[in-house]
């Protein structure tokens, strides 16, 4: 860890306590998770749209009126951090 300031080697103490990494540990099982959700039209929300679920677009949201929020539907991913209950979906 030499030439690494103290604020890098911190964070870094903290990735490897976490098991969390920067470097893309597999390339092949990311270019095969990116082809596959290309193919299947399989979007994720960002960040920021998790945050703030207004942000989504409109029709990744309307397409989760028809969907069970427990169900093993990729359309699901939309709900990631909203509760799943008969709350409204923004």
């Amino acid at each position: 860890m030499s030439g690494m300031s103290a604020a890098s080697s911190t964070s870094l103490s903290t990735d490897l306590r976490l098991g969390l990494t920067a470097d893309m540990v597999d390339q092949t099982s990311y270019d095969n998770a990116v082809t596959r959700f290309a193919e299947r039209k399989i979007a994720l929300p960002t960040f920021a749209q998790m945050i703030d679920p207004t942000l989504s677009p409109k029709d990744a949201v309307a397409q989760l009126n028809g969907v069970d929020p427990d169900a093993a539907d990729a359309r699901n991913l939309w709900r990631v951090n909203w509760f799943n209950a008969t709350l409204a979906v923004p």
